[in-house]
């Protein structure tokens, strides 16, 4: 908790240096939280704050069972059309066993990505994360393991203009290298229609094998709310730490 509040401090900080400094539009929401991490357990409520802006992207938001916190920093080095962004996350998360004991593990990761302005409304990305997971003894007989992973990816996203308002619309497609398991391929959509400038409706879906997530959105003005769907289809095969091969959500 103490985090979080010296992370919302340097979001309001953020807030003031950016609209000094910037004619960007910059948005700060506090929301409520939906989140199911695991496919075995029900919903947990929680809180989060954002920050929006062209050139920074910072979020803080927790439940019960997981923190998570995220940033994301964009600049152009020589022209409009050409971008680079480097990013970073954390994620604290409460894993569950068959025997119902519970542990929490910390994930950390880096990301590096750039990306083209084909035409005005025509992006292309292309980039890579490095993600390592610190595991932990879920009682006496689990285990979650120490993993390293990587993912390389290409995305595409594009504006549509219409009489129904403006529909942005992304898709993304990448290879995930695990350590102790199988290589397996990612995928995803997403989609945000603004009936009116101040509005939105969001969806976004990801999907990897035994790794789904599916995040809903809404805003208007300065409210904004989310549910998360994201779960892991093989959380109940934590396995025993004699074991070698780890099932865990990424």
């Amino acid at each position: 908790m103490k985090i979080i509040l010296l992370i919302a401090l340097a979001i309001l900080g953020l807030v003031g240096s950016l609209s000094a400094s910037s004619k960007r539009d910059t948005t700060l929401n506090i929301y409520g939280v939906g989140a199911r991490t695991d496919s075995t357990q029900s919903v947990k409520a929680g809180a989060g704050i954002m920050l929006d802006s062209e050139i920074v992207k910072l979020k803080v938001e927790g439940t019960s069972d997981y923190i998570k916190s995220g940033l994301v920093l964009k600049y152009n080095p020589f022209t409009e059309n050409w971008y680079i962004k480097v990013g970073a996350n954390y994620i604290n998360q409460k894993m569950y066993a068959p025997d119902d004991s519970t542990a929490r593990v910390n994930q950390y990761s880096g990301a590096l990505g750039t990306g083209y302005m084909i035409m005005d409304d025509l992006y292309v990305e292309i980039g890579g994360s490095v993600t390592q997971l610190k595991g932990s003894m879920v009682g006496a007989d689990y285990e979650v393991k120490n993993e390293k992973t990587n993912l390389a990816y290409l995305e595409v996203a594009k504006r549509w203009e219409s009489f129904i308002g403006t529909i942005d619309t992304t898709a993304n497609a990448g290879r995930v290298y695990h350590e102790l398991s199988r290589d397996e391929n990612s995928y995803g959509a997403g989609v945000d229609y603004y009936p009116l400038d101040n509005a939105k409706l969001g969806y976004k879906h990801q999907y990897e094998k035994n790794n789904i997530s599916n995040v809903y959105s809404t805003q208007y003005s300065l409210f904004f709310a989310e549910y998360a769907d994201n779960i892991s289809t093989k959380t109940y095969q934590v396995p025993r730490s004699t074991f070698p091969k780890v099932e865990c959500i990424q």
